[in-house]
């Protein structure tokens, strides 16, 4: 094959790939410190609250043993709060440590999942709360989707179908933890019904569950993990955490 471009979408294709984690660039221009740390104060990080910290890490095609002093600190501070690059490069946990050596420090860390990034500031909600409300209602038709907008990521992020179709049944409700008890038995009859439109099949583990178990079996799913997964669809910005009235 003699076509690049060809080639690389044939290689998506065959590693079955939803967004692209690897960016080609040719002649690419070296920024000057100084000009690194002007993008540096545009650039947000923040730790992946659903992610534990590991000494040893899979990557696409090498296993990684992380052996030196500044990955746990970084992992932890990230944990803590938000923070630019700029403000990453001055943390007293990184003391010591160059620009080069922090960002190698931080590219492993994002591609073992353990921080999220986005240039610029938040965008405001309301574009992508409308995008995310048509993909949600669609994905119960039938229309398999695979990613959400997210405002704090800055762009689209990947959702799993069944975690689609169960934020499809709980999007509406004013107090979606609450709704996990109260309304139990409608967001389980939303997401079985779902499951019937899409045509697919529940798996739990590598089992397929019977068609007579379905809805008791989603029903454990939403009781095991529904909070978390309203919590995770809140920390990477698919939903707005909701104010509930104090009593």
């Amino acid at each position: 094959m003699t076509d690049p471009i060809e080639a690389e979408e044939l290689r998506d294709y065959f590693a079955n790939r939803s967004f692209r984690s690897d960016i080609f660039v040719r002649g690419k221009a070296v920024l000057s410190d100084i000009r690194l740390r002007e993008q540096a104060e545009h650039i947000h990080l923040w730790g992946n609250p659903s992610v534990s910290f590991k000494q040893v890490v899979e990557l696409e095609h090498a296993t990684v043993t992380r052996s030196d002093a500044y990955h746990q600190p970084l992992f932890d501070r990230l944990r803590r709060s938000e923070m630019t690059l700029a403000e990453l490069f001055d943390a007293p946990e990184l003391a010591g440590v160059d620009i080069d050596g922090v960002l190698k420090l931080l590219r492993l860390s994002i591609a073992v999942g353990e921080t999220s990034i986005r240039y610029g500031a938040v965008q405001p909600r309301a574009s992508a709360d409308r995008l995310n409300a048509v993909l949600l209602s669609r994905v119960e038709r039938g229309e398999i989707w695979s990613a959400l907008a997210s405002p704090r990521l800055g762009g689209g992020a990947g959702v799993g179908t069944l975690d689609l179709l169960m934020m499809a049944s709980l999007h509406e409700k004013v107090d979606r933890k609450k709704a996990l008890g109260k309304d139990m038995d409608e967001l389980t009859a939303r997401v079985v019904r779902s499951l019937a439109v899409t045509g697919l099949q529940l798996r739990v583990g590598d089992v397929e569950v019977a068609p007579g178990d379905i809805t008791k079996r989603m029903s454990h799913i939403f009781e095991d993990s529904g909070k978390t997964l309203i919590a995770h669809s809140v920390e990477r910005g698919f939903w707005a955490a909701q104010k509930t009235a104090s009593r």
